[in-house]
C-alpha cells in the first residue's frame, strides 16, 4: 500500500465519523440551531482523538493484518479506547450535557461501517490475480536424497564484510564501532542475529556460543525474560550479550520531534498509556497483546537493566 492509498483511506475514515456525527445531530430537534453549535468544537477535538488513537492502533496499516478476523479486531480494540478516552475526557470536565444519542452514534455507527470497508479494502489488496492456463506450469517431482538434509557439522558464518554491513544497515555505523570496543565480532563463536523469537536462540549450537548480539530491538520481544534467560543459558560467564532497546525517553524525543507540538504530546500520552499502562494491567494486558503481539513496548531503561539482572545477567 502506498502513500497515496493511506492517505485516502484516512480520508475515508475520516468522512465517515464526521457524516455519522451530523446524522445524529441532524436527528435531534432544533439541530441547527443548538446542537450543531455546541457540539462542532468536540467534534473536531474527537477527530484528532480518533485519528491519533487508530494511528497508533496501526489500523490503517490493512497490508499488515494475515486475516480478516484481526482487523475486526483491530477496528473493535481501537474505536473502544476512543470510546473510552472521550468518556473518561467528558467525565473529567463534568460535560454531561452531552447528548448519549449522539455520542453514541458517533461511535458505533462508523465501527460498522469500518467491518464493512475493512473488509472489502483487505479483500482487494490481499487478491491475487488468476493465472491464465497457459501460465500454469507443472513441475515433474523430483527425488531427493536423504543424505542432503543432513545437519552441517560447523556453523556457517557470514563473511566479515557482510557482518559489518548487516550491522551498519540495522543498527548504525556508531553501534558497529560501540560493539567492536569490546567484542571480537569476526570470532567464530559470536553470533550474530535479528531476532526476537526465543526459538532462534535455542537453536544455536550450545558449545560453539560465546557471545550473542542481537540487532532487533528487546522492545518487539514477546516474552522478555523467557528470551533473556534463554541467551543466559547459551553463553558462557564470561560472555557478551548485546542487544537494542529503545527507551521510554528516547521514544519521547523521537515522538515529539517527529511531529508539531499540538499532536506530539496528546500522541505520547494515548501511545503511553496503551503500550506502557495497558500491559501492567490485568485484563487490558490481554487485549495490548492481541493486538499488538508483543511488538512495540514501552520500556524504562530501569525495568530492561532489572529484567537482565533478574534473569543472571551483570
Amino acid at each position: 500500500m502506498n502513500k497515496k492509498q493511506r492517505a485516502f483511506i484516512i480520508l475515508l475514515d475520516i468522512l465517515v465519523v464526521f457524516i455519522s456525527f451530523i446524522i445524529f445531530i441532524w436527528i435531534k430537534p432544533a439541530s441547527r440551531r443548538i446542537y450543531l453549535p455546541k457540539y462542532i468544537i468536540p467534534a473536531i477535538i474527537l477527530l484528532v482523538l480518533w485519528l491519533i488513537i487508530s494511528v497508533i492502533f496501526k489500523k490503517y496499516k490493512i497490508e499488515e493484518y494475515f486475516n480478516r478476523r484481526k482487523i475486526f479486531i483491530s477496528i473493535l480494540a481501537c474505536n473502544f479506547s476512543i470510546f473510552g478516552f472521550s468518556s473518561l475526557f467528558l467525565y473529567i470536565f463534568q460535560l454531561g450535557y452531552f447528548s448519549r444519542l449522539i455520542v453514541l452514534g458517533t461511535f458505533i455507527l462508523p465501527t460498522i461501517i469500518e467491518f464493512v470497508l475493512g473488509y472489502i479494502i483487505y479483500s482487494i489488496f490481499k487478491a491475487r490475480p488468476v493465472p491464465s492456463v497457459d501460465e500454469i506450469a507443472i513441475a515433474p517431482l523430483v527425488p531427493v536424497e536423504k543424505e542432503k538434509f543432513k545437519r552441517p557439522d560447523k556453523p556457517l558464518y557470514l563473511p566479515h564484510t557482510d557482518i559489518v554491513d548487516s550491522i551498519v544497515e540495522l543498527a548504525s555505523e556508531n553501534v558497529y564501532s560501540y560493539i567492536a570496543d569490546y567484542i571480537e565480532i569476526t570470532e567464530p563463536k559470536t553470533y550474530v542475529i535479528a531476532t526476537t523469537t526465543i526459538f532462534n536462540i535455542i537453536s544455536l549450537p550450545g558449545k560453539t556460543v560465546n557471545n550473542i548480539i542481537n540487532l532487533l530491538e528487546i522492545n518487539d520481544i514477546r516474552r522478555i525474560n523467557k528470551f533473556f534467560e534463554a541467551v543466559n543459558r547459551k553463553i558462557p560467564v564470561n560472555g557478551y550479550f548485546v542487544s537494542c532497546v529503545e527507551t521510554q525517553d528516547s521514544r519521547k524525543r523521537r515522538l515529539t520531534r517527529k511531529y508539531p507540538l499540538i499532536i506530539s504530546y496528546p500522541y505520547y500520552l494515548i501511545d503511553f498509556i496503551f503500550k506502557r499502562v495497558f500491559p501492567k494491567v490485568w485484563g487490558l494486558k490481554k487485549l495490548y497483546f492481541l493486538i499488538t503481539a508483543g511488538r512495540n513496548r514501552v520500556l524504562s531503561k530501569a525495568e530492561v537493566l532489572g529484567r537482565l539482572v533478574s534473569c543472571g545477567f551483570q
